[in-house]
């Protein structure tokens, strides 16, 4: 177990000093590391693929860090070297130092060839957050074309696109040798696959100076060759045989003498030792990370569509073939003209049979436009070895803006497929408390996390929880989640937004132009979609 924490140690400090460089819109289009507290280098190309050159303020977020702190960063004229002429480097001066982050410590390529390599990138198939890759260095190609030396990586399949910029860490010496800077394409015979090159650290100390190289390795680790004591053979005569035998004897002696006096002392420095361990393991951890599924849009006789203008007759009358459980028939059919389907999920109920007036105040929200959503669950998980708790889940960036929704198609009410969860409004603050919901879609208690808490770290099972975020009436409202939990260290905030953008629901607006439902049929008249202008009555009663 100490072996796996040595060697993680390393990784979380490789992972939480990499940043995301995205554009003005969000999309990462690289990564970049930490050289210094708040000056991060990164290639030339990777920030012209974001719109940035000299001069300009560019978008930085670090997913890995506690909390996912995001920073601008100005991209300096020292240091660039020129994408398609030179070495292709970039250095951003960052507007401030990100919390939970650290640079990077870095040393020479030299003497590295047939050493594993690590790295750490934002692929297209990693998660939001990123994910490690691996290779081996091969050796250093001499300068040519007017650029200066590259580090030839192979066996780099894992290091695609996204990981441009990313650092090039030696796994036997713990330092980063250089910057991953290309890959190569195979030729028409599927030969040279794997093939990357990497900025090696000389080259990155010629563009800044000022980069701190060193040649020490800060992770402790045992020379299989040359461990202390080696050096020049000596040769074994007799004496010297009898005198080491002499020796042995009595350090084995030694031993068993003093092994029970001081077998206890050692287990409790042992124990110490071992805490001390994993506190310092714990505190280049991410407290928890959480994966967010949802919202949900396979639901089965719960759902509506809005479009941004009505449906002609014909397009009323193309609904005819399907029926409203066919809703990936109706999605693949309404979609092309336009529509979007939307959450029909309902704001919890208020049982005839509960005698808590606290509930009551569901009523009042409601007439302040408060309406159902869509159900995430969040999927949380730690690696500490100390304990995280998840104490409170709400909203935080909301922002509403009227929706544009003139039309709908929506299908008759068949039950809301209500599941145990914990309900948050958009309609009201955003540190109102979260409301517990049973699986009859009824309010259970005002306040979840009031009695309530998810427990991660310490080898626990990770931590599930539903979430239904209700929206405004006909508003279109975005917001991000937010985290409150505590550690041994104290209490804390993390935002978690949607891979680096907000959320969204949007609500039909009470009065639309047109509304189309499903007639569910009589005795004598047979099912169909109907225009509610037409059959207010019977549209009423779907």
């Amino acid at each position: 177990m100490n072996a796996g924490r040595e060697a993680f140690e390393p990784d979380v400090a490789l992972a939480t000093a990499v940043a995301q460089i995205r554009t003005g819109d969000g999309t990462v289009v690289g990564a970049g590391f930490l050289i210094a507290e708040d000056l991060l280098i990164s290639c030339a190309h990777v920030l012209e693929d974001g719109g940035y050159g000299v001069g300009d303020e560019a978008t930085l977020v670090f997913p890995r860090a506690p909390g996912a702190p995001s920073a601008r960063g100005l991209v300096l004229q020292e240091g660039w070297r020129d994408s398609t002429l030179q070495q292709d480097i970039a250095l951003v001066r960052l507007d401030r130092v990100p919390a939970g982050t650290a640079p990077l410590l870095l040393g020479s390529a030299v003497g590295c060839s047939g050493h594993r390599m690590r790295s750490f990138g934002f692929p297209a198939q990693a998660r939001p957050d990123g994910h490690f890759g691996s290779a081996v260095a091969v050796g250093l190609l001499p300068p040519a074309d007017g650029t200066g030396e590259l580090l030839q990586l192979t066996g780099a399949n894992d290091l695609t696109t996204g990981f441009s910029g990313g650092p090039i860490l030696d796994e036997t010496t713990g330092l980063v040798v250089g910057m991953l800077t290309e890959i190569t394409v195979p030729d028409r015979y599927n030969r040279g696959e794997g093939i990357a090159h990497a900025t090696p650290t000389a080259e990155l100390r010629k563009a800044w100076p000022a980069l701190n190289v060193q040649d020490v390795s800060p992770y402790r680790a045992l020379d299989p060759v040359t461990g202390p004591g080696s050096g020049p053979r000596r040769r074994i005569t007799p004496v010297r045989a009898a005198g080491g035998t002499v020796v042995a004897l009595a350090l084995v002696a030694a031993v068993v003498v003093g092994q029970h006096w001081y077998s206890n002392r050692a287990a409790v420095r042992d124990v110490a030792a071992h805490r001390q361990a994993e506190k310092s393991v714990d505190q280049h951890t991410l407290p928890f990370q959480v994966v967010v599924d949802g919202p949900d849009l396979r639901r089965q006789g719960v759902w509506a569509f809005a479009l941004d203008r009505p449906l002609s007759p014909a397009e009323q009358a193309g609904l005819a073939p399907f029926k409203p459980e066919d809703l990936a028939g109706v999605r693949a059919y309404l979609e092309p003209l336009g529509a979007r389907l939307l959450p029909q999920g309902a704001a919890p109920e208020v049982s005839g049979n509960t005698h808590d007036p606290a509930l009551d105040v569901i009523e009042q929200r409601e007439k302040q436009g408060m309406v159902g959503g869509d159900t995430y669950r969040l999927h949380f998980t730690s690696d500490r070895s100390s304990s995280v708790t998840i104490a409170n889940i709400g909203t935080t960036d909301v922002s509403c803006r009227p929706s544009s929704a003139v039309s709908s198609v929506v299908a008759p009410s068949a039950g809301t497929g209500s599941v145990p969860s914990v309900f948050l409004s958009l309609a009201v603050a955003p540190d109102t408390p979260a409301v517990e919901v049973d699986d009859e879609g009824f309010a259970v208690s005002m306040d979840y996390f009031a009695h309530n808490k998810l427990d991660l770290g310490q080898a626990t099972t990770p931590g599930d929880i539903a979430v239904q975020v209700g929206g405004v009436t006909g508003q279109v409202c975005s917001w991000a989640f937010k985290v409150d939990y505590l550690t041994s260290e104290g209490k804390f905030t993390a935002k978690v937004d949607n891979r680096g953008k907000p959320f969204t629901v949007e609500t039909l607006p009470t009065h639309l132009a047109q509304k189309t439902s499903y007639y569910l049929g009589g005795a004598t008249n047979p099912a169909h979609w109907m225009n509610c202008a037409d059959e207010p009555t019977r549209c009423d009663m779907s």
